[in-house]
């Protein structure tokens, strides 16, 4: 199991960021990378679903309900993956199927930023399109990272009618070199996601695996094409 007291986030403060605030969204990144993390190493996982060898899992928590966990293997490496996912977000809309659109809404520091994102509708059409604003933070250690995220609130982008507001619990991406290169990588990602509004369970299943798959596989793709290696 990881060792939660290495994933301290420690971050030095831009001179034009409110201190208390700061203060605030560092305090809410670190307790939620902690949980997530956690919730990761638990035990009592069920399968959910095998394509290959990709498995999702899925078990039932407390404080959020149902949620869902991918292990897999990309063919890239721990920090090539963090640069697609997290300094290159806003272009995910690109390569991502599951994604509309993801904007940085506010830069907090290198580790952590406030971003507003657009989920494409789920479970054939069933399950409208959503939206999300997350603190996301991302952290290494040794040879591994870790890439987090939870919901929060922004001034800028208030609730609109067009879009269902849903909210993630706390989330991550865990990565782990899987080859002595380390141009291969062991990825364990917790998805803890209120979609809001009344959907039967059934199609949140059936979303949630539909979605962490189709990432994944898009992921592979778009990180082994010529235009990612570019």
């Amino acid at each position: 199991m990881l060792n939660l007291s290495k994933w301290r986030i420690s971050f030095r403060s831009p001179c034009d960021s409110p201190v208390i605030e700061e203060q605030e969204y560092r305090r809410l990144a670190e307790d939620a990378l902690q949980k997530a993390v956690s919730i990761i190493e638990s035990d009592g996982w069920h399968k959910e679903k095998v394509d290959g060898d990709d498995i999702i899992y899925s078990k039932v928590v407390p404080a959020y309900g149902k949620v869902f966990k991918f292990e897999g293997f990309l063919p890239i490496s721990p920090k090539k993956v963090i640069d697609e996912l997290y300094f290159k977000g806003e272009e995910m809309h690109k390569w991502n199927p599951t994604v509309k659109k993801v904007r940085v809404i506010q830069k907090i520091d290198d580790h952590m930023d406030i971003a507003h994102v657009i989920a494409t509708e789920g479970a054939s059409g069933l399950v409208s399109s959503r939206d999300f604003v997350n603190l996301r933070v991302w952290k290494k250690e040794d040879s591994a990272y870790v890439h987090g995220s939870v919901a929060t609130t922004h001034p800028d982008v208030p609730v609109v009618a067009k879009y269902v507001r849903g909210e993630q619990g706390p989330c991550a991406y865990v990565l782990t070199p899987a080859n002595e290169n380390g141009q291969k990588c062991k990825l364990k990602w917790l998805l803890n996601t209120n979609l809001k509004g009344w959907i039967p369970q059934y199609l949140i299943d059936q979303a949630m695996s539909a979605v962490m798959l189709e990432y994944v596989q898009s992921l592979r793709r778009h990180s082994t094409s010529p235009k990612a290696s570019a």
